[in-house]
């Protein structure tokens, strides 16, 4: 470090090397406000990117899940159109006219058992679809959060206020130099 008789042999007296040094360490902090800012603002803009991608694939859950339960309720439509078809045909193999009496009742419980069940099928899967478009839909909500941080920060401004309000700092500072080497 220098002396300060060193310092002033080099023309430069100590108060206005401290205010050089304010005006740089000004200049940092302005940069780390400007810098800190923009890594705010990029994280920001990232975190929108991601809750978009999450609200994709919750749609994309909920399309499937519907899918699966329509598709798991044909299947059980078909298991039930095969037990009425296996019910027919050991009552006609019992000698049971199965176009009237207790026989169509069998056959008739049987078909509206079989198709309350399935579309039960079809409402638990609604239920789990109807969570995962809710859930798609926080996403979307988080996503517009994350753009509106984004869209707040202001990395030259962040700078442009750190500079206002040292500049009144290295002014003082300035003016006492000043004022003392006169």
């Amino acid at each position: 470090m220098c002396e300060p008789t060193t310092v002033i042999a080099l023309g430069v007296t100590v108060g206005q090397a401290m205010t050089a040094v304010s005006i740089a360490g000004l200049a940092m902090s302005a940069y780390g406000a400007y810098q800190s800012s923009k890594a705010a603002k990029d994280e920001a803009s990232y975190q929108e990117g991601v809750a978009r991608n999450n609200k994709i694939i919750a749609d994309r859950n909920a399309a499937d899940i519907t899918k699966q339960g329509k598709d798991e309720a044909n299947r059980y439509r078909s298991r039930v159109d095969r037990m009425q078809a296996d019910q027919t045909v050991g009552l006609a193999g019992q000698g049971v006219d199965v176009t009237e009496g207790s026989s169509i009742d069998l056959l008739a419980d049987t078909g509206g058992l079989g198709e309350f069940d399935a579309q039960t099928i079809e409402s638990n899967a609604g239920r789990e679809a109807y969570k995962s478009k809710v859930q798609g839909m926080n996403f979307e909500s988080q996503a517009n959060l994350y753009k509106a941080k984004a869209s707040a920060q202001n990395p030259a401004f962040a700078a442009g206020t750190t500079l206002l309000s040292g500049a009144g700092q290295v002014s003082d500072r300035w003016n006492s130099t000043a004022k003392a080497t006169t």
